[in-house]
């Protein structure tokens, strides 16, 4: 009888604990309700930007066969603005340091400092990246320097809890790979080219 016990003590036990661990276990995908209460913190970029002719309609799945990869990375310092001639005028930009932690399509090593750019004329499209940010942008590195690369309007946001947030409205954009609510490295999984 003790035995009988015993094994029926153990597997309440047994069964406490899954129930406990599942409750605790993070979610795959964040609800939409828990998407919109985190806009507040991560808002969506809708500002077009001035005298500039910007699409913002390509879904995701385009930029994924145009950029080199999806980089998440940690930003490193504050913004920096600087002047570049460009076909018979100067133009002004704006770039962020990147510490790697990991990108789509295996580019580069976790731990690599890049510089991502864009012109300033765009920066109402991006939010303002602080020191210390964890994001996800759609990049393509320059011929010229590996570790130097633009950035269009495909960012998200990666929160405290590793959950990404677009920065752009994914709805307007056409997508129907919508990676808002994702984890970071689901997301990251998601735009593998191969997919």
């Amino acid at each position: 009888m003790n035995k009988r016990r015993f094994r029926t003590v153990w597997l309440l036990l047994i069964g406490l604990l899954c129930v406990l661990t599942a409750c605790t276990a993070p979610a795959d995908r964040l609800s939409p309700e828990e998407i919109e209460a985190l806009r507040e913190d991560y808002p969506i970029c809708r500002e077009g930007p001035d005298l500039v002719t910007v699409r913002m309609d390509v879904p995701i799945e385009e930029y994924i066969e145009r950029v080199d990869t999806f980089v998440y990375g940690e930003v490193t310092g504050e913004v920096e603005y600087y002047t570049k001639d460009v076909v018979l005028r100067s133009e002004t930009f704006y770039r962020y340091t990147l510490t790697v932690l990991d990108d789509s399509e295996g580019v580069y090593e976790k731990g690599t400092r890049i510089t991502i750019f864009a012109n300033a004329r765009t920066e109402t499209m991006h939010p303002k990246f602080q020191n210390g940010m964890r994001i996800i942008a759609a990049v393509s590195a320059k011929e010229e320097d590996e570790n130097l690369a633009s950035f269009g309007w495909n960012v998200f946001y990666v929160t405290e809890d590793g959950y990404v947030l677009s920065a752009f409205d994914e709805v307007a954009s056409g997508t129907e790979l919508f990676l808002s609510g994702l984890r970071a490295e689901d997301a990251l999984q998601a735009v593998k080219k191969e997919n």
